[in-house]
């Protein structure tokens, strides 16, 4: 018998049951977007849908896991499942060396399958024009066709694209579904006092707890971040410095710090403006908590922008001593 929970990194449950609710009623879509913040498991989902599309023993719309397209779709050997990779710089998908090769594959016929999936992960950061050559693809696909392609959110495609996919919107998982998925994916990493501060960090979000336990920069970043929201909360430019200096020379874990003070400072600007059902993307939630009663709306505001303006100095190779010297001041003349 097969075992549809090989594919339970797909993400949360109503996802699953709507996939499985339009294959039994014949309904799936030719074209879908996947959105959902970093680390939640959107190409998982991919791979979950094209596992399901693929499968030579589908029962109940779910894919078995155990038949040989299932197992192909795991290890990313399927003929009928494309998977298109950017190779621009920054993310950037190139029209003549990635994305027209795939159009013009698109319309040759599935290899052993009823359908072919494309995926067409990360589309973020590319410009409107990449889009538009794939618009008359998703406008008049091929029967046999399915196109995936995922973002962190709706706001990265056309409308003219959406308008014509069906959406899907991934959310965290269930602390014991991360907990199984996370202990699978660490492996020797895994530990349960990690965990718990992994969960504590970033919830269900697989991908993010998983790196939180096997990456060392995304941890320590962490840590940083933690002690940076402290000083803030306290106005200490000394111990804010002190915090931020540690990592100095390590322009990875800098760049991961500079993220994660941003999601801090977009919590805090929601807490202030009194937004409800805004989930928070802060990994210190907390301290993020703390900070909101001592920041106004629009210093937040400021120091979000201020975090995006040296997440780009940094991405431009400036020297991060007098970096961090600069953004520390920054910080502290607007608190």
């Amino acid at each position: 018998m097969g075992n549809h929970e090989n594919f339970i990194l797909c993400g949360e449950k109503k996802f699953k049951e709507n996939v499985s609710r339009l294959l039994k009623e014949n309904k799936f879509p030719n074209s879908v977007i996947i959105t959902g913040e970093k680390g939640i498991g959107k190409k998982t989902a991919a791979a979950y849908i094209a596992a399901s599309l693929l499968c030579e023993d589908i029962k109940d719309g779910m894919p078995c896991g155990s038949c040989p397209s299932c197992r192909m779709v795991k290890k990313s050997g399927h003929p009928d499942f494309i998977k298109v990779a950017p190779s621009g710089k920054n993310g950037m998908y190139l029209l003549d060396s990635d994305l027209r090769p795939v159009i013009s594959q698109a319309y040759i016929k599935p290899n052993q399958s009823k359908y072919k999936v494309v995926l067409i992960a990360d589309v973020d950061s590319n410009r409107p024009d990449t889009q538009n050559v794939l618009l008359k693809l998703v406008e008049e696909p091929p029967e046999y066709l399915v196109i995936i392609m995922t973002a962190k959110s709706r706001e990265a495609f056309l409308k003219t694209i959406l308008s014509r996919v069906t959406p899907f919107i991934l959310d965290e998982v269930e602390k014991n579904v991360c907990y199984e998925a996370v202990k699978e994916i660490a492996g020797q990493d895994f530990t349960d006092k990690a965990f718990e501060k992994a969960y504590g960090a970033f919830g269900g979000n697989i991908g993010r707890c998983a790196g939180f336990m096997t990456d060392r920069n995304l941890s320590k970043a962490c840590e940083v971040t933690e002690n940076a929201v402290k000083a803030i909360a306290k106005r200490d430019e000394y111990s804010l410095l002190s915090s931020l200096s540690m990592i100095v020379g390590e322009r990875d874990i800098m760049a991961q710090t500079l993220k994660l003070l941003s999601n801090v400072f977009r919590d805090t600007t929601y807490i202030r403006k009194g937004a409800e059902g805004v989930k928070m993307l802060s990994s210190c939630r907390e301290e993020t908590a703390e900070l909101a009663k001592k920041l106004s709306a629009s210093k937040s505001m400021l120091l979000f922008e201020l975090c995006e303006e040296y997440s780009s100095r940094l991405s431009g190779n400036a020297n991060m001593t007098l970096l961090v010297n600069a953004f520390c001041a920054g910080i502290m003349d607007i608190v």
